[in-house]
């Protein structure tokens, strides 16, 4: 009988949703454009073909690698010495990456914050999305070396339902039916003892 109920068990388990997973977005080749603003007012762009290496360098001394991480599939800026930011102003800094071809339901997943700055990411639609903050006023006031910031790129993508074959419900009543003919029958004649 344990057999059959870890079959069934089994079998259960199997029709169960698992739920949304999430897909690599970046691939070698892809054009990204960024744009840096700097108190609102535009001071850099460029475009940039995703491969290895870094993608942009803001003033050669930040480097922006698309396609970072262990799946390829995220961003992260990096600094190559100790600076208090890019302007150092007090002012607002925001990188907006687009011509991005993620799909439905992008998100930014896993950010990694070493930079000291409050940073706010903002996912505009399925092919931009914004990272920025407010740059300090004290040039004392150091960001370290290393990797600033980073975070993964995800997409939820909900699995097509599997079409249930044809020859399944028959396997589970034949599975039902061994299950109930292994049930011991009776014995023949055997009263029940008064209490």
């Amino acid at each position: 009988m344990k057999p059959v109920k870890q079959l069934l068990s089994i079998a259960a388990c199997a029709l169960v949703y698992l739920g949304p997973v999430h897909a690599a977005t970046l691939t070698s080749g892809d054009q990204v454009t960024l744009q840096y603003t700097h108190g609102g007012t535009s001071i850099y762009q460029d475009t940039s073909t995703v491969g290895s290496g870094h993608e942009f360098s803001l003033y050669n001394a930040l480097p922006i690698d698309l396609n970072a991480g262990i799946d390829g599939d995220g961003f992260s800026l990096s600094s190559n010495g100790n600076y208090c930011g890019i302007r150092c102003d007090g002012q607002e800094a925001k990188l907006t990456f687009s011509g991005l071809d993620f799909g439905t339901d992008f998100t930014i997943e896993n950010f990694v914050n070493n930079s000291g700055y409050a940073m706010t990411t903002t996912v505009h639609d399925s092919s931009s999305f914004s990272l920025s903050w407010t740059e300090a006023t004290d040039y004392r006031a150091y960001m370290p070396q290393g990797v600033l910031f980073s975070a993964s790129f995800g997409t939820a993508v909900t699995p097509a339902a599997v079409p249930l074959p044809a020859g399944a419900p028959l396997l589970i009543a034949a599975l039902g039916m061994l299950a109930w003919r292994r049930k011991k029958p009776a014995t023949a004649g055997a009263m029940p003892i008064p209490a």
